[in-house]
């Protein structure tokens, strides 16, 4: 167990997140995938290694709009704009067929 520095107790030792961590929520009826960036590329373009296989319809970053987005064996590559439309959360919004 480790003390964090804000008041919470973890059962193990988090690294730092980076531009390659994503986190997840889905709408209730499971057609809608929500992947929350931890940060922000400084390449001009995210990789989300683990939805390589999903079946996608639409991509829109929220606070920007539509983005251009491409799959293949290493996952799914979303086109970034040049800035970030949030300094804090940056999600996208990922309509599945």
């Amino acid at each position: 167990v480790f003390l964090t520095e804000d008041p919470h107790v973890r059962d193990t030792k988090l690294d730092p997140l980076g531009p390659k961590d994503f986190r997840f929520t889905a709408s209730k009826d499971g057609k809608t995938l929500y992947a929350f960036a931890m940060d922000w590329p400084e390449a001009p373009r995210a990789l989300i290694e683990s939805l390589s296989g999903e079946q996608i319809s639409a991509i829109t970053l929220l606070g920007y709009g539509a983005v251009e987005w491409s799959q293949n064996g290493d996952g799914l590559l979303i086109k970034l704009p040049p800035e970030a439309p949030c300094l804090h959360a940056n999600v996208f919004r990922i309509k599945l067929k």
